[in-house]
């Protein structure tokens, strides 16, 4: 299975190494002059006029997503998760205390209450979503009433299970997102409405 996974590594490199390289990469920015200031005031130059702030990550993770994600909450009116799901972290400060969340906008636990929103295409584990992230938030005495659910898509146990099964050395995170996702890209993957509401079209 390994040997498989860095065939297709190699196949994929060998089939991009031509490419030439976006100029703008190779732009040469060692005369420019840059300044160190605090964080409130370069947050405030980003959103002076923005009246929507959206956090995109270019890579798969530890790219700074939540942190920054965290700092411009302070700065909002609502947050809302808008799609994947709980293979990623997001930590923030209550009272002193860290607070790790994954599938829930760390917004939640921001002083204001401000309204937060996990999206109808973010995919979770309902399980785990109210034992882990709910269950820590009621444990932490963290009203979390200014949080709203959309339709999202289940991961089911089966996704975890093809996830990890399915991953070279084990380099899955576990929760079943590539399985989970697959079944997204074939219209196949349940919602949240089919528990609660119809179970049609699960058979």
């Amino acid at each position: 299975l390994q040997r498989a996974y860095w065939r297709r590594q190699q196949t994929a490199f060998e089939a991009i190494q031509h490419i030439p390289a976006i100029p703008l990469l190779s732009k040469d920015i060692s005369g420019r002059k840059y300044m160190v200031m605090p964080t409130e005031q370069a947050i405030q130059e980003i959103i002076d006029d923005a009246q929507i702030l959206v956090v995109i990550g270019s890579y798969f993770g530890d790219c700074g997503k939540g942190k920054w994600g965290n700092e411009f909450a302070a700065y909002c009116d609502a947050v809302a998760r808008g799609n994947s799901g709980p293979n990623t972290g997001r930590t923030g400060m209550h009272k002193g205390e860290k607070v790790s969340l994954h599938g829930i906008p760390s917004a939640v636990i921001e002083e204001r209450n401000i309204p937060c929103f996990v999206g109808p295409e973010t995919a979770n584990d309902p399980i785990s979503l109210y034992l882990e992230e709910i269950g820590l938030l009621v444990e932490r005495h963290i009203d979390y009433g200014n949080l709203a659910f959309g339709n999202f898509h289940l991961i089911l146990p089966s996704h975890r299970i093809m996830d990890v099964l399915g991953s070279a050395s084990n380099s899955s995170t576990g929760v079943g997102m590539k399985e989970v996702h697959a079944s997204m890209a074939r219209k196949t993957a349940p919602r949240l409405d089919h528990i609660f509401n119809s179970r049609k079209g699960l058979e």
